[in-house]
């Protein structure tokens, strides 16, 4: 049955659903519509997926669990543990890609539930992981990272469960994976010279970050940054950006999300001979464009002050259509500054927000061909 919207049925979509089942299944009906719906994109089989809004939050999506899997085939495990399982994102590509046996743990047993129908080919069993001892076997631990009322918390401290239970699986030197939020303090880790720290993202942004351990660490001390989409990875040390200049060469370069998150820009900048731009604003400069998936190169139109009316003067005598703002620095709400320069032309640009200090200032630029 199709339904209009599933966030905001219409009475007649209510009387619709009613009309082909008991009552009371009709809002659980309409959730697993809308997170189906949201799943479009991120999971392969979203339109059959068991689910509900808060799983699917915290649930790998298709390429990133793929991604792991790849890694836990490459260790030839025979079976893996996966612990706090939820809806069984991870447990899916374990079982498909990796060709493990898995065995999937979680205190919820709806969650549980949901996983035993997602992946009907493991093992799933309703457990307190904070029971369980390692053994030696492989394992992916996903501790949960949000409260009883949705709210995303960021410490390892704060997590279900929490940093005792995750860092007796860390320092066992089984061979697995934490799931981290790509928010997480990374630096502050306290297993940083025995785990490789991977920072996993797509084109939509950063997915997760992944602390491996035991065997599974192939760079200890190191991070990596992944575009889980295009398959692509690179592994380094942690490093800052320094100050860089304050006048932009022809274009400027921004960093791909993961790449910055995982701390590897100022390594890779250095390679590449680009100069960083700024202070704190995590943006480089060139002469030329940079081709590869790491870096966007955009060509520097014009410098002007951070003023809405001066910016809709420069883009209305420039044709403008479509702009983009991306705001550096704390310097402008870019949704909104979007929504006042947007114009009626043909051109797209992106505008460049930006501080330096108590000065304020927007670069208007078009986005390289050659960027990848």
């Amino acid at each position: 049955m199709e339904i209009g919207d599933p966030e905001r049925p219409t009475p007649r979509d209510v009387a619709s659903l009613r009309a082909v089942g008991p009552a009371d299944l009709v809002p659980l009906a309409l959730e697993l519509a809308a997170a189906r719906r949201r799943a479009a994109g991120r999971f392969d089989a979203a339109a059959v997926l068991w689910c509900d809004r808060p799983a699917l939050e915290q649930a790998s999506g298709t390429a990133a669990a793929r991604h792991k899997a790849v890694r836990f085939a490459s260790l030839r495990a025979q079976r893996v543990l996966d612990l706090c399982c939820g809806m069984g994102g991870d447990a899916i590509e374990l079982s498909a890609t990796a060709g493990c046996e898995v065995l999937a743990v979680d205190a919820d047993e709806a969650r549980c539930a949901m996983a035993a129908l997602n992946a009907p080919d493991i093992a799933v069993r309703v457990g307190d992981v904070a029971a369980l001892e390692p053994d030696g076997t492989a394992f992916h631990l996903d501790p949960a990272r949000r409260d009883r009322g949705g709210r995303r918390r960021w410490r390892l401290d704060e997590f279900s469960p929490g940093l005792p239970v995750v860092d007796r699986w860390v320092r066992s030197g089984a061979p697995g994976a934490v799931k981290l939020g790509p928010g997480a303090d990374l630096g502050g880790l306290p297993w940083s010279d025995r785990t490789e720290v991977e920072v996993l993202g797509d084109r939509r942004g950063l997915r997760q970050a992944i602390v491996w351990c035991g065997a599974m660490a192939r760079a200890p001390g190191r991070r990596t940054a992944s575009r889980v989409d295009l398959g692509v990875s690179t592994t380094g040390s942690p490093d800052v950006l320094p100050p860089g200049r304050m006048a932009p060469d022809a274009f400027v370069i921004v960093p791909d999300a993961a790449l910055e998150r995982a701390e590897l820009v100022a390594g890779l900048a250095a390679e590449q001979v680009l100069e960083p731009f700024g202070h704190g604003l995590g943006l480089l400069t060139a002469a030329e464009p940079v081709r590869g998936p790491w870096f966007e190169s955009f060509a520097v139109l014009a410098e002007l002050p951070l003023r809405t009316r001066a910016l809709r003067a420069w883009l209305a005598a420039h044709d403008a259509g479509t702009v983009e703002v991306k705001s550096r620095g704390g310097a402008a709400d870019a949704n909104a500054l979007q929504r006042e320069l947007h114009g009626s032309g043909a051109v797209g640009y992106v505008v460049f927000a930006l501080r330096h200090g108590e000065r304020r200032f927007a670069l208007v630029t078009t986005r390289a061909a050659t960027s990848a």
